[in-house]
């Protein structure tokens, strides 16, 4: 004779299945959460540059066209985009015969990845979150559809994926799990977000992206530095290539959105910056020239920044006379270069805690250890030493015999690759031509908050001849 099974009847009572069926739901429920919001996130390839987010392609075309997202027209305008919206055109022309398609094509928020890869000729893959299921294959089935001039099928996986021609022998591929709608001119960029979506952990769906992104911006772009930079050093000129893996190592993600009559910028950085905002000293930017291209203010959590990637870890008379008279505030600038050569221009100004012992700090290490000259110049003086580590991953650029010069200038240190950037420097100051004064720097200035932890000054009519400086090209 079979028993049956006896139960201990205590855990059958009500109050225990209503919190086993409880904390079941709540698993349930952050499952979906998690999973079901960031589908398109999770499916951006790797290799993915820059990613664009639109919140609407019909709206925020509307707005753009009625001036409501500021400083975006140029971006939205440019050739390096050019193909993104040509695609984006066509796409809406394809689902011309499905109006919820369409619908949803025109509202929903899609997703554009760029690779930057050669391969890609600038042209994205899209990733649009569904509200409804499609039928793919009847919405491009040629006999029902004018832009289609033949339907291919494949399976990738377990998804189905379809291929279009068009009139003018161009392609498209789609691809839908009812969830998520992927679409490229190329197939091939399909099949990297159907494999990153089926591997999961995706770089751009980390929760603390997702934190700094704005559900409510109308236009953003996302810019992955690391890959940025691999893309762009392949046409770089050598000897600059440090310089870009410099910056992949500093800026792990940047963010830039427009709202309606808003822009703003964030980013997550690498360098130990100050966890807190601190408000950046008025006079340390009466010391860089009004003619900087680019001038880059941090405010640091201490100075360890100073021995990051051995940025300035230099012999001992350096860590000795100098480094603690640093202080905790510092711009990084390039200024515009002169002839063929990317150094010519770049400086440092660092805050100081006491100006008089940095001057100080600057005769002893030169007598220790490799100081080459000095002098007068106007009220200042000169120092130029043998010492590469001033300039961190900058100092490959400067061959078999680096040299720095360094100054204090109006109570900052300003450290330069050669005399003549330094005198150039005293001479602006002199006049008042320096950043303090700059209508345009005072102008972007006044739309930041007080206190910041990082500030980029950027002079964008002088791009053209920074890239032609890196890539040696005209």
């Amino acid at each position: 004779m079979i028993s049956k099974p006896t139960f201990n009847q205590s855990i059958l009572k009500p109050h225990y299945l209503l919190a086993g069926g409880g904390l079941l739901l709540l698993v349930l429920l952050g499952y979906w959460c998690f999973n079901s919001g960031s589908k398109p996130q999770r499916a951006i390839p790797d290799q993915t540059a820059i990613c664009l987010q639109i919140n609407g392609w019909a709206n925020t075309k509307k707005n753009l066209e009625e001036g409501r997202l500021p400083h975006a027209e140029r971006w939205w305008n440019s050739c390096l985009l050019d193909a993104c919206w040509a695609d984006l055109n066509q796409a809406t022309a394809l689902f011309r015969t499905s109006a919820g398609t369409l619908k949803q094509l025109a509202g929903n928020r899609v997703w554009a990845a760029l690779s930057l890869l050669p391969n890609d000729q600038m042209h994205p893959l899209f990733l649009l979150p569904l509200t409804t299921d499609i039928d793919l294959e009847k919405i491009l089935e040629p006999s029902g559809n004018p832009e289609v001039e033949w339907l291919g099928k494949s399976r990738f996986h377990s998804y189905q994926v379809y291929t279009v021609r068009l009139a003018d022998q161009s392609h498209f591929s789609f691809c839908s799990d009812g969830t998520i709608l992927l679409y490229s001119r190329f197939s091939y960029l399909i099949e990297d977000g159907l494999s990153q979506l089926d591997k999961g952990g995706s770089w751009w769906d980390s929760k603390q992206q997702r934190k700094l992104q704005d559900q409510e911006a109308l236009f953003q772009q996302a810019i992955r530095p690391e890959r940025l930079m691999q893309r762009l050093t392949s046409g770089m000129r050598p000897e600059y290539r440090s310089v870009l893996g410099g910056v992949g190592q500093a800026l792990s993600w940047l963010n830039f959105r427009w709202s309606d009559s808003s822009f703003v910028a964030n980013g997550i950085s690498a360098l130990p910056v100050s966890p807190e905002a601190s408000e950046a000293s008025e006079e340390i930017f009466t010391v860089i020239p009004d003619n900087i291209g680019l001038a880059s203010w941090l405010s640091l959590s201490d100075k360890s920044l100073l021995e990051w990637g051995s940025f300035l870890s230099g012999d001992d008379a350096f860590n000795d006379h100098v480094l603690p008279n640093l202080g905790t505030e510092l711009v990084l600038c390039f200024q515009q270069a002169s002839g063929n050569r990317l150094q010519d221009g770049i400086a440092w100004v660092f805050g100081l805690s006491d100006p008089q012992e940095m001057r100080s700090g600057l005769r002893e290490m030169g007598r220790q250890s490799g100081l080459l000259e000095s002098y007068s110049y106007q009220t200042y003086t000169i120092f130029q030493f043998r010492n590469a580590e001033f300039l961190g991953p900058f100092s490959g650029m400067q061959g078999s015999d680096p040299r720095v010069s360094c100054a204090v200038v109006n109570g900052h240190l300003v450290v330069a690759s050669e005399n003549a950037i330094l005198e150039t420097w005293i001479d602006k100051c002199i006049v008042n031509q320096t950043l303090s004064n700059s209508p345009n720097f005072l102008l972007a200035k006044q739309k930041l908050p007080r206190s910041n932890q990082f500030m980029l000054f950027l002079q964008t009519g002088q791009l053209s001849q920074f890239a032609q400086v890196l890539t040696g090209k005209a």
